[in-house]
């Protein structure tokens, strides 16, 4: 058994469950037959030994790896996730996959609509701070202080899973410096079916944010945007509001 050298986190459920599927196509990656763990972000750790067990010894395979999203965050509480991870795998890999922080909060709201949290409305115009939604999109705050404390992180853009799968792992690959040997063909699959989630939720249709508060969510986060934009040295131009 193996602790993991690699986590997925990130501000996209969909797209670091992707990825999980994505990477675990590879001989030479394997990720955990259950994809978020939490074992990081708990009130306290769980057993080290039970958390190694998802992680069986495989021949060939160079990463073990897991995939939680919300260990991507700053300090809650008392809980320093960055911290922990530091001190119990301190020479993993981390891949972080970021998405434009308005998407973002308003696929999670509709996630938290789903799951009761919130009440269904087809106009989504709540700013709130609930459940994360406004902390785990600060990605310019949350970086700097994992940063602080692991050395090997990859950013990457959910909008580049989206504009190319093949070019998308390949990156991802060479980050991990090994070779892609995961066919074009195994990465045509889909893991975020709207039709289907309408359907179990049995609304008439999915909500939408309204623009005034597409527009004040924008506003909020063009700080860190712009902090983000020069840690990563991307242009995130996309992620502004063009009103």
């Amino acid at each position: 058994m193996h602790l993991p050298n690699l986590l997925i986190a990130g501000a996209q459920k969909s797209g670091t469950t992707w990825l999980h599927v994505a990477l675990s196509q590879s001989k030479q990656v394997f990720g955990s037959k259950r994809k978020e763990l939490n074992y990081f972000n708990k009130g306290q750790l769980g057993d080290i030994d039970t958390y190694r067990s998802n992680f069986p010894d495989k021949r060939g395979v160079k990463y073990y790896f897991e995939s939680t999203p919300h260990y991507f965050r700053a300090i809650k509480g008392k809980v320093d996730i960055a911290e922990r991870v530091s001190k119990t795998i301190p020479d993993a890999k981390i891949i972080v996959v970021l998405r434009d922080p308005v998407a973002r909060y308003e696929s999670a709201y509709i996630h938290h609509m789903m799951r009761g949290r919130f009440p269904y409305e087809p106009i989504i115009d709540n700013f709130s701070e609930d459940f994360g939604l406004i902390r785990l999109g600060q990605y310019a705050k949350n970086l700097t202080h994992w940063q602080k404390k692991m050395p090997d992180i990859g950013v990457f853009l959910y909008d580049d899973l989206l504009e190319d799968k093949v070019i998308f792992v390949d990156s991802i690959m060479s980050y991990l410096e090994i070779e892609n040997d995961i066919r074009p063909e195994k990465l045509e699959f889909r893991r975020n079916d709207k039709s289907k989630k309408i359907k179990r939720a049995g609304w008439d249709q999915m909500p939408k944010m309204s623009p005034e508060l597409r527009q004040k969510l924008y506003e909020y986060f063009q700080s860190d945007i712009d902090d983000l934009e020069v840690m990563i040295d991307r242009d995130l131009g996309a992620w502004r509001f063009d009103s």
